[in-house]
């Protein structure tokens, strides 16, 4: 959603590596740099086609308020319902399954192999809320790792698993367990949807109506509630069911502009039947790009994004990373140059 007057950042990550190679992200899916030529998509290991991941809350707060009907247990429940059954045309879409741990006097931001949903700590004005996400990695799948708490050593069948993955609501803002929301509160269940978007291995999107667009708005309160085609398909191809498997395709190509490669072309995939905005990515360095879509007929959108916070919804910062980062401070990665390409557009 476009803010109407104050701008919040909705779920930025903070990102914690285990192992000897640099944490990086990408639109849509969160990436670890195995290698310098191995980049892979972060996720928690399905076993016996089950993703389970089990969570607690640290119930201590003074910004939550519930005088209003529900509570934070119910409201965080809701939203990794929302996830876990997630249905697409009927067809379930992906393995996950959350499991409700006893209540945690741990903080978020730890790296112990718990996953903590708190509201104590202060993440700086304008972000409403973080997920702190670890992943251990090597390069050859099946290795083991350490935990601080039982069992302190755990096995990662793949190249990649998400070992750890804490949320934490801002302190400094105010939010509600029941809509409508009171004024200047923030629905806790629509930003907790958010975050567990994260939590699965999701960065943002670039579609204003996902769940996992960047930004986040009172006025809105429960705006975010229900998942979007995007945010289903990003957790269809990490934690795919079998069924929508079966209707899954994706799109590739490649994006130039005056002849030379275009990089970070915001892609749009536009549905030639509905008119509706399907999903989208950003194109590499290299100007190609791959779009992992349901099956159908698309209209592909190229777009530039926004050059600065003034002058659209959202720029290239708001996409954490992409294989060796997005953001502008970065300059090269392996010698290539990953500034966005200058477009003559802008979004106003």
């Amino acid at each position: 959603m476009i803010m109407k007057h104050q701008r919040f950042v909705l779920g930025a990550i903070a990102i914690v590596g285990i192992g000897s190679a640099a944490a990086v992200l990408a639109v849509n899916f969160e990436l670890i740099q195995v290698a310098p030529t191995d980049i892979e998509q972060a996720s928690w290991p399905t076993v016996s086609g089950t993703t389970s991941i089990t969570w607690s809350v640290n119930p201590t707060n003074s910004n939550v308020d519930t005088s209003g009907g529900g509570t934070i247990p119910e409201a965080l429940t809701n939203a990794f319902t929302t996830w876990s059954s997630a249905t697409y045309n009927s067809l379930q879409v992906n393995t996950l399954s959350f499991t409700k741990g006893s209540d945690s006097t741990l903080t978020a931001a730890t790296v112990d192999c718990q996953n903590v949903v708190g509201f104590t700590e202060s993440l700086g004005t304008g972000t409403i809320a973080q997920a702190f996400v670890a992943s251990a990695f090597s390069s050859t799948p099946g290795f083991n790792y350490s935990c601080t708490t039982t069992p302190t050593t755990r096995t990662c069948p793949n190249k990649i698993c998400i070992v750890d993955a804490d949320i934490e609501f801002n302190p400094n803002y105010n939010f509600a367990t029941y809509s409508p929301t009171p004024a200047n509160h923030f629905d806790v269940q629509s930003i907790a949807t958010h975050e567990i978007g994260h939590l699965i291995g999701l960065d943002h999107s670039g579609l204003t109506h996902a769940v996992m667009f960047p930004y986040g708005d009172t006025a809105n309160a429960a705006s975010q509630q229900t998942l979007a085609v995007d945010d289903m398909i990003g957790s269809e191809v990490l934690y795919g069911s079998s069924a929508i498997q079966a209707v899954a395709s994706e799109i590739d190509g490649t994006v130039t502009l005056g002849g030379s490669n275009a990089f970070a072309a915001h892609l749009v995939a536009i549905d030639t039947t509905t008119g509706n905005v399907i999903t989208d990515t950003l194109s590499r360095p290299d100007g190609t790009y791959e779009m992992p879509i349901v099956a159908g007929t698309y209209y592909i959108l190229a777009l530039p994004l926004a050059p600065d916070v003034n002058h659209g919804p959202y720029t290239i910062n708001n996409f954490t990373g992409f294989a060796c980062g997005f953001a502008t401070t970065f300059a090269t990665c392996s010698g290539v140059p990953v500034n966005p390409t200058n477009y003559t557009g802008r979004y106003f």
